[in-house]
């Protein structure tokens, strides 16, 4: 039983070992630059960061982001041709994307934070968010967590859990920013 334990031990080291291994080298080598733009005869990549929040109460933090932080990252990039781009979807939902013959606002989101992917910005506030009556979207494979998760989950959460939480084994840069309540004040 003691050497049982002690393989089991060094089979489960040996094992998270090879997983980290692993994704250091998915990170590296496939995923960062999976979902970045390059244009033939154009050496520049496009790196897109999904920035996740409430629309209503986080209006400051976002335009910080897309007027100060965004533009000097670019700064700091642009020697190594790479244009970051925050992907800002105050200004991406149309009436029809929302509408019940469109897409629909969750799936909308859902497909830019995949093709912004492993770049997640979630700005938390006082607020939750919308709620939507039914959780909308086609039936593809990647969506089928949506079908068991309960309803009333406001669509930024619902961001959050697609972005990263679903998936805690994936190399991801996820950085979650909790405003204090205080600063309104």
């Amino acid at each position: 039983p003691h050497r049982t334990k002690k393989k089991l031990e060094a089979d489960t080291a040996e094992r998270e070992l090879r997983e980290r291994m692993l994704m250091s080298k998915e990170e590296w080598h496939g995923v960062i630059y999976e979902n970045t733009e390059c244009q033939p005869g154009n050496s520049w990549r496009t790196v897109k960061v999904f920035v996740s929040s409430t629309f209503n109460d986080m209006h400051g933090e976002r335009d910080a982001i897309n007027k100060v932080v965004i533009p000097h990252l670019n700064d700091l990039l642009r020697s190594q041709r790479i244009k970051v781009m925050a992907i800002d979807l105050r200004w991406g939902l149309t009436r029809e994307d929302t509408s019940e013959s469109g897409l629909g606002a969750l799936e909308h989101c859902l497909h830019e934070i995949d093709g912004a992917r492993p770049f997640f910005i979630a700005l938390m506030g006082e607020r939750y968010g919308w709620i939507p009556n039914q959780y909308r979207v086609t039936a593809q494979k990647k969506f089928d967590w949506i079908k068991s998760h309960k309803l009333g989950s406001s669509i930024t959460e619902m961001e959050m859990y697609h972005g990263f939480l679903n998936y805690p084994h994936r190399p991801i840069h996820a950085f979650v920013y909790r405003r204090d309540p205080g600063f309104i004040r």
